[in-house]
């Protein structure tokens, strides 16, 4: 496998090649830079729609690397596979639609687990319909990543000084894309889960296995 990364951002993806498909899998939060490209929930814009600017400045830190990376190990026409958890989840989100949209490699599936928000909602329907059905977002019952954040926040001015983060809500809500599966409690499956069935497995289970549920622990 290769590893690239980006020293400023701390952003970290890995790639492994194959004869047959190639897998890009992006790193989930370990580090505090990590942590600071979680909570700089600030409305950015990426190809014309509302997005999670912390993720889009880390997705962009390693865009060139990743896309030099992917031409060269699927040049035989490998398909390539996108992957990632937690924070890595919205990163492969944003990776698989700029690889499909520039149209230079066969993108197959894009699995990502416990992944949050990355749109609002016009970018979240936009992304739908570039995915085409590609993406399949794999959640547990009691993760409390994949429900967050729920709204774009701002900075704020008090006594002159901008706030270090943006930690005041606007009314501009996020949104999911993608196909949602559900890991429920039996250690069953469930696609495209309706609302009764998400919150059954929430009743069901522990509030304090949130952490367990998403590090998708035994």
């Amino acid at each position: 496998w290769i590893l690239i990364s980006d020293d400023e951002t701390d952003t970290q993806a890995r790639i492994f090649p194959g004869h047959a498909s190639t897998v890009l899998a992006f790193r989930g939060t370990e580090s505090l830079r990590d942590g600071r490209t979680d909570i700089q929930a600030t409305r950015g814009t990426w190809q014309g729609f509302a997005v999670h600017e912390g993720f889009l400045v880390a997705y962009l830190a390693i865009r060139q690397k990743i896309e030099n990376a992917v031409a060269m190990f699927t040049s035989d026409g490998q398909r390539l596979h996108i992957t990632g958890h937690s924070l890595g989840g919205a990163l492969a989100t944003l990776a698989a639609l700029d690889l499909i949209s520039a149209g230079a490699v066969r993108v197959g599936s894009v699995i990502t687990f416990g992944a949050p928000r990355v749109f609002g909602l016009r970018g979240a329907r936009w992304a739908d319909r570039i995915l085409g059905g590609r993406l399949w977002r794999v959640i547990n019952s009691n993760d409390l990543v994949p429900r967050i954040p729920k709204l774009f926040r701002r900075h704020v001015e008090l006594f002159g000084r901008r706030s270090r983060y943006p930690w005041c809500p606007t009314w501009r809500p996020f949104r999911h894309c993608g196909r949602r599966v559900l890991l429920t409690e039996a250690g069953e499956t469930i696609v495209d889960p309706d609302g009764s069935e998400i919150l059954y497995e929430r009743l069901i289970g522990w509030r304090a296995d949130m952490a367990r549920d998403h590090k998708l622990s035994a």
